[in-house]
């Protein structure tokens, strides 16, 4: 798998899928922080602040995504910020399916 560099639009709305599905009872669980955190440097090129994204619909982010592959891409960081903090929380996967469902 090739990774993909998104522009600045797709990579805030990307950023901000994983934030929204990853959410526990409002917070970010710390694994999930970090990757969000690391990825933002290395894959994103972002300087933003993870507390203040605010939440994405499937809809918003299926409509904000362009570049092919990115979507297999986002996807798979969220399961990976869904499982990253131990037990998976089920909200958190219904987010997961709600986004994959709206990307087809």
């Amino acid at each position: 798998m090739q990774l993909i560099h998104p522009g600045l639009d797709e990579a805030l709305v990307c950023l901000r899928a994983v934030h929204s599905a990853t959410l526990r009872d409002g917070t970010t669980p710390p694994a999930a922080r970090a990757m969000m955190e690391a990825a933002k440097q290395a894959i994103l090129n972002l300087d933003v602040d993870i507390d203040g994204l605010g939440p994405i619909a499937p809809a918003e982010l299926a409509a904000g995504l362009r570049t092919a592959g990115l979507a297999e891409q986002v996807l798979q960081a969220m399961i990976v910020g869904v499982l990253a903090d131990g037990e998976p929380d089920p909200a958190c996967f219904a987010r997961v399916e709600a986004f994959a469902a709206a990307l087809g």
